[in-house]
Order: C-alpha cells, then sequence, then structure tokens
C-alpha cells in the first residue's frame, strides 16, 4: 500500500515520532554546546581538531568507497570490451 493511502493516525504517528528524535537530537546538541562553553581555549582547539579528524576520515572512507566502486565498474567495462573484441574477431 502506498503512503498516500495510509490511514491518516499512521501517517500522523511517524511524523511525531521523527519530531521527537528530531528533539531529542537538539537536546543532544545543546547540552554539547552547553558542556564546550565550559571548555577553556586550548581544550575547545582539541575538540574543534578531533572533529576535523573524524570529518577527514569519513570523507576518507567515503573516497575510498567511490574509488572502489569505480575500479570495480572500470573492470566490468574492461571485461565487455574484451568480450566484444573476441566476439568480433570471430
Amino acid at each position: 500500500m502506498s503512503s498516500t493511502h495510509r490511514p491518516l493516525t499512521s501517517r500522523l504517528r511517524k511524523i511525531r515520532s521523527k519530531s521527537i528524535s528530531r528533539s531529542q537530537s537538539q537536546r543532544r546538541g545543546l547540552r554539547v554546546l552547553t558542556e564546550l562553553r565550559r571548555l577553556n581555549a586550548s581544550e575547545r582547539r582539541a575538540v574543534l581538531n578531533r572533529l576535523i579528524e573524524l570529518e577527514a576520515d569519513a570523507y576518507s572512507n567515503i573516497l575510498d568507497d567511490l574509488t572502489r566502486s569505480a575500479d570495480e565498474s572500470f573492470q566490468m567495462l574492461d571485461a565487455m570490451e574484451n568480450d566484444d573484441a573476441a566476439n568480433q574477431s570471430r
């Protein structure tokens, strides 16, 4: 059944649960900000450096996945081209 045919109460329940999890996430973010304000400058800088490292790691993992996927795709393309060349030489 498509989402447009779901009963209204079911859709409302889903929306409500998303908004609850969003508000919980916002509260956690506010708590983190509150704690960050209590840190001195060097501690905040250390936190910032660690966040930058985490982001770099995340992007590095994404880049590694994309590179691996591209390599696999090019290998498949090479195999298809080899098959085509073999079929044309017959």
